[in-house]
């Protein structure tokens, strides 16, 4: 038995006639159009929807895009920070308290003599200043003899001023040294730092002396002959009285004059 189907009603019918007039009735006619109203309605809809998803799409490609470049951008500003930071720590002043810091390791100490004696230099080297065949040598060391055989202060200065940078300090109206502690704040030549880093370059210098002393005894011990000789050759040669010029009296200090003209040299 045929069974005849109207979906859109939900009606059933095993007679065809019936069918017939239910299709081509009132009430089916306004079912089919209201159901056909909601197809078009949903269609629109899915439309819509489709839409907005493409239009959403679009939105997250244009923000992730967006937030590259944002991301980009950060990053060249925390470079341009780091770079900046990294310019002014370069250019800030040192405070004194680092400027003596720096000089220290190239100072003469019972370590650096150890470190310098265990290197098979030629004493007669030594002896003599002939401080360009002097290997691993001392700077502070090397200074000292360079002066002496040159007669000339300049390498006393260049000393200085490898550690001492035109940033440290400046020159005031009256002419004198203004350097800056921790802090920054400005401080004079006369300053207790700088007045013990004078003081310390004037021990240096002793130990310098005595260094050389030591090297002469040795040499001494080795061949009083050769010694004597030795003396005899360098003594005309040597100024010994190079640094009397720049230490204060009783020698405990250098002057702040010094400083000032190795600086300004």
């Amino acid at each position: 038995m045929v069974e005849y189907t109207c979906i859109c009603c939900n009606y059933i019918t095993h007679d065809k006639s019936r069918y017939t007039k239910h299709i081509n009735g009132i009430k089916h006619k306004k079912v089919e159009t209201q159901q056909g109203i909601r197809e078009t309605s949903l269609e629109e809809q899915l439309i819509e929807a489709n839409k907005l998803i493409k239009d959403l799409q679009a939105t997250n490609k244009e923000l992730s895009e967006l937030n590259m470049s944002n991301q980009k951008t950060i990053k060249t500003l925390q470079d341009q920070i780091k770079k900046q930071e990294k310019e002014d720590a370069i250019n800030k002043p040192t405070p004194v308290s680092k400027i003596g810091d720096a000089f220290i390791k190239d100072f003469v100490y019972p370590n650096t003599i150890k470190a310098f004696d265990s290197i098979d230099n030629e004493i007669e080297d030594i002896l003599t200043y002939n401080y360009q065949n002097i290997r691993k040598n001392i700077p502070m060391f090397n200074v000292y003899l360079e002066c002496r055989a040159e007669s000339s202060l300049d390498p006393f200065n260049t000393f200085i001023k490898k550690h001492i940078k035109p940033k440290d300090y400046k020159v005031d109206d009256d002419g004198e040294l203004i350097f800056y502690n921790d802090s920054g704040d400005e401080i004079s030549i006369s300053d207790f730092s700088i007045t013990m880093l004078r003081k310390t370059f004037a021990k240096q210098f002793t130990e310098c002396d005595g260094l050389y002393k030591e090297y002469l005894n040795e040499y001494r011990r080795k061949d009083q002959h050769k010694h004597d000789m030795l003396l005899e050759h360098i003594t005309g040669q040597i100024d010994y009285e190079i640094f009397d010029s720049i230490l204060t009296n009783g020698n405990k200090s250098i002057t702040k004059k010094c400083i000032e003209d190795a600086l300004q040299s």
